[in-house]
């Protein structure tokens, strides 16, 4: 498996959580 690859692929993962990270802390600000 190409390391570049592998690379890629982790640092979208941790794109993915990181952008659902933040939408979790925009939400939980937004007064309801």
């Amino acid at each position: 498996m190409d390391i570049l690859f592998t690379l890629k692929l982790v640092k979208g993962v941790f794109a993915i959580l990181d952008l659902f990270v933040w939408a979790r802390l925009i939400i939980s600000w937004i007064p309801h």
